[in-house]
């Protein structure tokens, strides 16, 4: 299963979480997680946006197992697992209502994911509206596992 979305993210990011998630989104962030631009819990994806604000595109992809995919083509990967017990998962914004909340049923289960962050450099003004920047999450079947940066984003010579 794939399902394509527009959401008008804010505070530079969006979240797949479990319906019953108790990962407090107030204070999951700290230094390193914002430059990995990803805070992976156990029932919460937090995923960090180039974009302040603005209509983002989000590819959310359910899988029977990994999918290979080419590392030239995604500008940073990260990745790790999220658990949901409820079968729903959540994908929304920070503040975000029930209106604009995306409800994706899914089987209850421990899931490897994979975060595909594409045309990051598009986005030269972080408070434009719009931009051609993509995020990709991938989930399939598998078990807990830590959260990794498998490619980091570098714009110009310095790492963001």
């Amino acid at each position: 299963m794939k399902r394509a979305y527009t959401l008008i993210v804010d505070h530079f990011q969006f979240y797949l979480a479990d319906e019953d998630f108790s990962t407090d989104t107030r204070t999951i962030w700290n230094t390193q997680e914002i430059r990995d631009l990803a805070v992976v819990s156990h029932d919460l994806i937090a995923v960090g946006t180039r974009r302040s604000y603005g209509a983002t595109y989000i590819t959310v992809e359910i899988t029977d197992g990994p999918v290979i995919y080419q590392n030239d083509a995604y500008d940073h990967i990260v990745e790790g697992s999220i658990t949901t017990t409820s079968g729903m998962l959540l994908l929304f914004t920070a503040e975000g209502d029930e209106r604009t909340t995306r409800h994706i049923p899914v089987a209850p289960r421990t899931y490897e994911t994979r975060i595909l962050y594409k045309n990051l450099a598009s986005v030269i003004d972080e408070f434009e509206h719009t931009g051609d920047d993509s995020y990709h999450l991938v989930l399939w079947p598998g078990k807990q596992r830590e959260t990794t940066v498998r490619k980091r984003y570098r714009r110009g010579n310095h790492m963001e």
